[in-house]
């Protein structure tokens, strides 16, 4: 072998490992572009699904809060039905004013422990507050207990706001 077809053979393979590195690269970057079109198409699928649920849990939230006023509106007009034909029966007895305050209290009471009832159902009763517990005894009961005075610590010495250097 001759020095010169040393020479195109030893250029041949460098070109063909030169094709063969382009072509690499190109494999890397279509590989590249494929797990970022991946992870785009997966973000956009995850988004579309979260929307799907957002919106039926709000028509699910729409359904609930119409049954919800439906009843409300319902036990609110059988109320004023009962109030008033009970309201005509007494109206001889009772002077127009006193209906009234009578029917608004009625009114008001039956919308309590309407809305009661319903977060009752929906399960966001509120507990009653604590209060003084009202028990029998036979025996004597304790005094009420008296709360400690508290003694205040000893005071710091005042300190001005801003220094130049430390305080000890």
């Amino acid at each position: 072998m001759t020095p010169e077809e040393y020479q195109r053979i030893k250029e041949a393979e460098k070109e063909h490992l030169r094709a063969l590195k382009k072509l690499k690269e190109a494999v890397h970057l279509l590989k590249r572009r494929q797990r970022v079109n991946q992870a785009l198409s997966d973000m956009v699928g995850g988004s579309e699904a979260t929307f799907d649920v957002h919106d039926e849990m709000v028509e699910k939230l729409a359904l609930e809060t119409a049954q919800q006023e439906a009843r409300l509106e319902v036990a609110l007009e059988g109320t004023t039905l009962d109030e008033t034909s009970s309201a005509d029966a007494d109206t001889e007895a009772t002077p127009a004013r006193n209906e009234e305050a009578l029917e608004a209290e009625l009114l008001e009471a039956r919308a309590k422990s309407l809305l009661r009832q319903i977060k009752q159902e929906m399960g966001t009763a509120e507990e009653p507050a604590p209060g003084p517990a009202a028990s029998k005894s036979m025996g004597r009961q304790a005094p009420p207990a008296r709360p400690e005075e508290h003694s205040d610590p000893p005071a710091a010495p005042e300190r001005p706001d801003k220094t130049i250097g430390r305080m000890t």
